[in-house]
């Protein structure tokens, strides 16, 4: 039977990470460059903040793009400094050493 590495899961689970920040991005940028209401009933709405339609819509465009973005960002950095654990991946020293031309005998 198949069982993947955890390598191929760890790559599974970022590449999911970075492909799920798409969506919030696209309609958050949508969100920000727009010059109208996107919706319509939104606007005609009764108001909860102090703020006018479109900039509401601005400030949750920028919500969805910046902390969106942040979210995932922030779990793909939590995998890859897991993956960087030097103690997790540190192997037996080499027993083959190397010699570089400036510690070369002659």
């Amino acid at each position: 039977m198949w069982k993947p590495r955890p390598f191929q899961l760890v790559l599974a689970t970022t590449t999911n990470f970075g492909f799920a920040g798409v969506p919030p991005t696209i309609l958050g940028l949508a969100f920000i460059l727009s010059p109208v209401v996107i919706y319509p009933f939104y606007a005609a709405a009764p108001r909860v903040t102090p703020l006018s339609p479109l900039d509401d819509q601005l400030v949750a465009g920028l919500i969805m793009f910046g902390l969106g973005n942040l979210i995932y960002f922030a779990a793909i950095w939590v995998i890859f400094f897991r993956l960087d654990d030097k103690q997790a991946t540190a192997g037996d020293p080499s027993v083959i050493g190397i010699e570089t031309p400036a510690t070369m005998r002659r």
